[in-house]
């Protein structure tokens, strides 16, 4: 009899002959954990109840989380016997990188490039603030949101808290998280203007009237 793991959606199923294997389970701090046994990715443990069957003998282990350091050790798996494996896995250092893109943006009503988008990349989850700073160093518009471990955005129209469109110039945008105890910020600048127009809006509503009237004139 063998166990077959699915690991991800479109990967190759991985094969373990049950009649040769033992099974881990982990008594973690955080869940769930992803498992690699001599570098083969045998899926992850969900929680302290799961576990994963895993041939005998000696392998090294790799359980780690997205948030969290990885785990490394040696285990001895015997046949039909459960390894228990107590583990507290340390959070990685906190970092934060921030970009502002379409950079320069034109909110200009021309539907090209009217907005901006800042995008946040975090190494774990954080309560996130997105602050835009005029010249005169004023607030003029911000975002809180609850950031999760990766890439996360924002966009903003150009406008102020009140809805007010902000003249041509350089903000300066600044991201702040707060992350396990821990803060950090950076920033960066964006350019608002206003000085050129595509006419995009006008070619997309002319060629939406001549193609319904290509098809009314087939129609009819």
């Amino acid at each position: 009899q063998r166990m077959n793991y699915n690991l991800n959606p479109g990967d190759n199923y991985l094969s373990v002959n049950l009649s040769q294997a033992g099974m881990l389970k982990v008594d973690s701090n955080v869940y769930p954990l992803r498992v690699k046994v001599d570098g083969q990715d045998y899926g992850q443990i969900e929680n302290a109840d799961k576990g994963l069957f895993v041939p005998v003998g000696s392998h090294d282990v790799e359980l780690s989380n997205p948030q969290y350091l990885p785990f490394r050790t040696n285990l001895n798996f015997t046949f039909q016997r459960v390894t228990e494996l107590p583990i507290s896995l340390e959070l990685k250092p906190l970092e934060l990188s921030l970009k502002a893109s379409p950079n320069p943006f034109s909110p200009n009503g021309d539907w090209f490039e009217d907005t901006t988008n800042f995008y946040v990349t975090l190494s774990r989850a954080g309560y996130v603030q997105i602050s835009v700073y005029a010249s005169n160093d004023d607030v003029v518009w911000y975002r809180n949101y609850d950031a999760p471990y990766g890439r996360s955005q924002v966009t903003w129209d150009g406008n102020s808290l009140n809805g007010s469109p902000m003249p041509a110039g350089i903000y300066r945008v600044v991201a702040t998280v707060q992350s396990y105890g821990q803060t950090m910020s950076t920033q960066t600048n964006v350019v608002l203007d206003l000085s050129h127009y595509t006419y995009l809006k006008q070619i997309i509503i002319i060629g939406g009237i001549l193609i319904l009237v290509g098809l009314l004139f087939l129609i009819f």
